[in-house]
């Protein structure tokens, strides 16, 4: 997410993007559910 804020621009490389994680898991912040709904929130 911070790559989309703070460049104009989409990536032309997976690696702008990705971080590497446990086990060599490819790892990528995608976004979340609508504040206060879902994970951790009060539910639907």
């Amino acid at each position: 997410m911070n790559y989309m804020r703070e460049e104009d621009e989409e990536p032309e490389e997976l690696d702008q993007i990705a971080k590497e994680g446990f086990g060599g898991v490819l790892c990528i912040e995608t976004g979340g559910p609508t504040p206060g709904l879902g994970c951790a929130g009060r539910g639907s």
